[in-house]
């Protein structure tokens, strides 16, 4: 919980700035409870200690900035990493043709539900760019899945409130152990 307290203060402390750095770290891997701090982000809204428009920027705009980066290193290293290292793991290329196929037909929609699977939206963007994903369709569906996944869960905190996080912040830890 120190960890979640220290992210607070840099929010209090750089207001935005701090949002948006924290969310496309949070999305390209830093261990923290995304939800369970846009929550927080939505209370701070409701109590007008954060401004809606701004914020509601800052998150999505990490959020994208994150799966894009993501994206990028799967594009342009996963290829690579599967083809030298899955032999070992009896990933054929077969096998990597198959799931490439896989994922444009159906599994690129793991894009817009991976957001609230915490430990899969860090994976989405980096599978997609293995997986050769059309830049448009990633850019379509994962950036349509940020502004609803940061809207419903501001908008949770906005209107429920402390109540809210009080529910769900022993589920948050347990899910920060997992990813």
């Amino acid at each position: 919980m120190a960890f979640q307290a220290r992210i607070l203060e840099l929010i209090a402390q750089y207001g935005d700035i701090a949002i948006f750095i924290l969310f496309a770290l949070g999305i390209i891997a830093l261990p923290m409870s995304d939800d369970l701090i846009l929550m927080i982000i939505g209370i701070l809204i409701a109590k007008q200690h954060l401004a809606l428009v701004p914020t509601l920027i800052a998150c999505i705009g990490g959020s994208v900035v994150g799966m894009t980066v993501n994206y990028i290193l799967g594009r342009t290293t996963g290829y690579y990493l599967l083809h030298r290292f899955g032999p070992s793991f009896g990933i054929t290329v077969s096998k990597i043709q198959r799931a490439e196929q896989w994922f444009v037909r159906i599994g690129k929609w793991s894009l817009l539900i991976g957001y609230y699977l915490p430990g899969v939206r860090h994976l989405t963007g980096y599978i997609a760019g293995t997986a050769r994903l059309h830049w448009a369709t990633f850019a379509s569906i994962s950036y349509v899945g940020a502004i609803i996944w940061v809207c419903l869960f501001v908008a949770l905190g906005y209107y429920f409130g402390q109540q809210l996080i009080v529910v769900l912040a022993p589920f948050s830890m347990a899910s920060n152990l997992l990813c």
